[in-house]
């Protein structure tokens, strides 16, 4: 790891030890719980779902009532106000307007209808989860593609204090394993 990062550490940690310490205490963080509650919201996992019908007893505490229906209602207006602030954002093809031909060509053969629609998933997934990751790469037929990374999978090391250099990440994504009996399990890999 590069020297800044090093320097904010303990004397004598390798940095195998160092990433394993931050990547415990990133997983246990306030910012990624809330960057998975938020993308649960949005798919309709919310709080209702949870919900307990009480009433006051006679000793004045609170007691969950079994004898009473107990309907649970979602209405995900969250989604929808997403959604919609996704499509004011990104709901119009991006256009070029320049003088250079082949570089207008360029940045139309980039910025496709398939890069178009990632850039508004990516601001669906930026409205729900804070932030998104976009990892350049180059498919099989040498296309100039991006992978999209929720914010919950990726820990970042900056360079810099206003975060615009990236030193490196971490990508945690789970992997489902099945045992012989078909049950599921889930593993998470670095």
């Amino acid at each position: 790891l590069m020297a800044r990062v090093a320097a904010n550490i303990k004397p004598g940690i390798t940095d195998k030890e160092f990433l394993e310490h931050e990547i415990k205490k990133w997983l246990a963080s306030p910012e990624r719980k809330k960057q998975i509650e938020g993308e649960a919201y949005y798919d309709g996992t919310q709080d209702i779902l949870t919900r307990e019908r009480t009433i006051i007893n006679e000793k004045g505490k609170l007691e969950v009532v079994h004898n009473l229906p107990n309907n649970r209602i979602i209405d995900n207006q969250y989604a929808k106000m997403v959604d919609q602030k996704a499509n004011y954002l990104c709901g119009q093809p991006v256009t070029f307007d320049t003088k250079n031909t082949k570089y207008g060509e360029q940045l139309t053969r980039v910025f496709s209808k398939k890069m178009q629609r990632t850039i508004r998933i990516a601001a669906e997934k930026a409205l729900t989860g804070g932030k998104v990751w976009l990892f350049p790469y180059y498919n099989n037929k040498g296309t100039l593609s991006f992978a999209m990374f929720p914010a919950h999978e990726v820990l970042p090391f900056w360079a810099d204090t206003e975060h615009t250099e990236l030193d490196c990440a971490v990508h945690l994504f789970p992997v489902y394993v099945y045992d012989e009996k078909g049950n599921e399990d889930i593993v998470f890999k670095v």
